[in-house]
This record gives C-alpha cells, sequence and structure tokens, in this order.
C-alpha cells in the first residue's frame, strides 16, 4: 500500500472527533482525490477498500459506503478498467450518504416538540444535521 493509501486508513482509524457518516464522506472524499493521483493498479485499490470497509466496525457507515462503492464498481466478467467505474460509484454514494442525512434530520425535527431539551453522549453525523434544522 502507497504512503498516501495508507495516511487514508491512518486517518481512518485515528479520528475520534467524527461522526460515522461524517467519516464515511470524509473518507470517500479521501478515495476519490487518491484515485486521481495514484498509478495503483486494481489489486492495490481493492487492498485498500477491503482494509478500508473493516478498518472502523463501530462506523457501521463507512463500511456500508465502501461495500456500496464496491458493488457499483463491479462489472460482468472480463471488464476492465475498475478505477473508471470506481469513481463514479464513490460520487453516487457520498451523495446518498448526504440525502440520508437530510432526509433523517427532517424526520427526526417532526418528532421534536418545541422548547425539547436534547441531550446526546456521541458525535452523530445525523444529530448535528437534526441541531442545525431546529
Amino acid at each position: 500500500m502507497d504512503r498516501q493509501a495508507q495516511a487514508i486508513v491512518d486517518r481512518v482509524q485515528v479520528d475520534r472527533e467524527s461522526g460515522a457518516t461524517r467519516l464515511a464522506l470524509d473518507t470517500l472524499d479521501a478515495l476519490s482525490h487518491w484515485l486521481e493521483s495514484t498509478s495503483a493498479g486494481e489489486e492495490q485499490i481493492r487492498e485498500l477498500l477491503e482494509t478500508l470497509a473493516i478498518a472502523r466496525p463501530s462506523m457501521v457507515p463507512l463500511g456500508n459506503a465502501i461495500r456500496r462503492c464496491q458493488q457499483c464498481a463491479e462489472a460482468p466478467a472480463g471488464a476492465r478498467d475498475f478505477r473508471a467505474r470506481l469513481l463514479p460509484a464513490l460520487v453516487q454514494v457520498k451523495a446518498q450518504l448526504q440525502g440520508a442525512t437530510t432526509a433523517i434530520a427532517r424526520l427526526a425535527a417532526q418528532q421534536v416538540p418545541e422548547q425539547a431539551v436534547i441531550l446526546t453522549h456521541s458525535r452523530s453525523t445525523q444529530v448535528m444535521a437534526l441541531f442545525r434544522l431546529l
């Protein structure tokens, strides 16, 4: 694994500030930048994806996002250019995550009565989106 790829993995493993969805979004961005700047082959790309998918098991949106990208990039046997299929998959999955965050915040906001007091003990991307909406 090259240094830039390892740096992406390291960032995922040490980030204790971001919510799971924020971590997934940032990782998808980092993957896009890496793919655009590297000449890594399909094997190295798949190795990085597999490593990231299991890097933080408690951050489910990250693993799910990576798996969705892998599925979107798969093609019939014999098809070429995994990288070319993966780049739009990263964009698509990122848009899905952002849309889901917005939808969840809107639905949750409908459930919060006026003057409610909300306590949280974790940093969740969806909770932060709800707070911004409220």
